[in-house]
């Protein structure tokens, strides 16, 4: 999932400091993009998948890494 949303310049963009300044504004495009590639994955990850549908604690959690770590991999990447 990391290099998925990692490989998207959409989502580069939106996650620019930038582009956009506040991080509430990053969360939510970030999950726009999260979602998306998560639904395109369920075929291969049906596991993961319903781990983070049925267990909200769980998939905010994930989501929340995943944005951590996307954001300081393109940080790094673009300096």
């Amino acid at each position: 999932m990391e290099r998925r949303l990692t490989d998207l310049e959409g989502l580069r963009h939106a996650l620019d400091p930038n582009t956009n300044l506040s991080e509430e504004i990053r969360l939510l495009a970030f999950k726009d993009y999260f979602d998306e590639v998560l639904e395109d994955m369920i075929d291969a990850n049906t596991d993961i998948y319903n781990k983070i549908v049925a267990d909200i604690g769980f998939g905010e959690l994930f989501r929340r890494v995943m944005f951590l770590k996307i954001g300081e991999f393109l940080g790094k990447k673009s300096a």
